[in-house]
């Protein structure tokens, strides 16, 4: 039995009384990135670009999904079709969950829904104690509780030593210096903390520090600690800057954030 075009992958959950371990969710937790990272593709470039995503895709079922969504297929059908998928197998635990995920992220892109609320759509999908450790882990926005013990006590409070600098980010810290601490915290919300962080990979110290004043100490921490076992090429360094430009472009585009220049 298939449901209703206008119930979610959610209801779905709910229909068939599917009930999942913490192992299985925590397997699945990743599907959130995979998602987030298909999501910004789809806002900064537009559906299209995500046919070069597709040949990336490990998982069929998540292929044809995207394959739909860029043919400019009707959400109902692509729902429809994905519940088949789903329905036809077998599935149990985290392979099914995964599935559900996977649906649910889909439709999302299609709606053309904000990577925020993907993230704490998913999360939710995982339950309650996810949603908290979801968005801190993708935007650091959240204080809710996150089944991650997080030891305060040996939270990084300073970039780690002897980085290297590239003097290829000095444009890209100079752009994002012209943003004020509000318009900062605005860009990196809108973002994938991951993305975001890579970006950070070459930057001087002193831009770091800037960065620290407007984000809360845990993802602070969390940025450190990924530039200290980091060693990203260069090349993937400036390209993921592009994207946070590109991101910082929109979002002006959109009136959502503003440079010092613009109030000259």
């Amino acid at each position: 039995m298939i449901m209703n075009g206008h119930h979610t992958m959610s209801d779905f959950i709910l229909h068939f009384g599917a009930k999942f371990s913490d192992e299985d969710k925590r397997k699945c937790f990743g599907i959130i990135e995979t998602v987030i990272k298909l999501a910004n593709c789809a806002r900064m470039m537009g559906v299209l670009a995500l046919e070069e995503e597709i040949k990336d895709c490990e998982s069929r079922f998540l292929q044809v999904g995207l394959e739909l969504v860029v043919d400019g297929t009707d959400p109902d059908i692509v729902k429809t079709v994905m519940q088949h998928m789903i329905q036809s197998g077998e599935h149990t635990g985290a392979d099914l969950l995964e599935r559900l995920m996977l649906a649910e992220g889909v439709l999302a892109i299609q709606s053309g829904m904000n990577p925020r609320v993907i993230v704490y759509t998913l999360g939710a999908m995982l339950g309650e104690s996810y949603v908290g450790e979801a968005a801190e882990a993708f935007f650091g926005g959240s204080d809710m509780h996150s089944p991650f013990n997080f030891n305060s006590d040996n939270m990084p409070t300073q970039p780690p030593q002897g980085r290297i600098t590239l003097p290829e980010c000095a444009a890209f810290e100079k752009r994002l210096s012209k943003l004020n601490a509000r318009n900062l915290s605005v860009l990196i919300n809108y973002m994938d903390i991951r993305t975001f962080t890579i970006a950070l990979e070459g930057c001087s110290s002193a831009f770091l520090y800037q960065i620290q004043s407007t984000v809360s100490e845990r993802v602070f921490a969390q940025i450190c600690n990924s530039l200290k076992e980091s060693s990203t090429p260069k090349a993937f360094v400036l390209q993921y800057q592009a994207t946070v430009i590109k991101t910082l472009t929109n979002l002006k585009e959109a009136q959502i954030v503003f440079e010092a220049d613009d109030f000259k």
